[in-house]
């Protein structure tokens, strides 16, 4: 709560997220069945990847910020490369299987006085 137009008056901003998985718009093909079951498997090999690079960044680190920022900026080009590859075969996927989305909504009430 603050007053956000300096009228005098407490207005309030809220904040939401609303998180939804759209309906399937149509049953899919074999030859579609067999891309899902390669994506999502190419998927899960770069993710591992991803996860075990990040894993690798922190060993043996304990809280040594400098070092860990020293290694993730020497990682960087790999964790660049890897981050468009995610994203292009999250497109494919949800191109045939819609994945749950975000919404996200701000809202202003005015206290117009009285």
């Amino acid at each position: 709560m603050c007053d956000v137009d300096g009228d005098g008056d407490i207005d309030i901003v809220v904040g939401g997220r609303s998180t939804y998985l759209p309906p399937l718009t149509r049953s899919l093909t074999d030859a579609e069945k067999v891309r899902v079951k390669e994506l999502n498997e190419r998927l899960e090999a770069v993710k591992s990847r991803h996860a075990t690079l990040m894993r690798k960044l922190g060993e043996g680190l304990k809280g040594d910020e400098e070092r860990y920022s020293e290694r993730y900026d020497a990682a960087s080009p790999m964790i660049a490369a890897i981050i468009p590859e995610e994203t292009i075969l999250h497109a494919g996927l949800d191109a045939l299987v819609p994945s749950e989305k975000t919404a996200d909504g701000v809202w202003l009430f005015r206290n117009e006085g009285g």
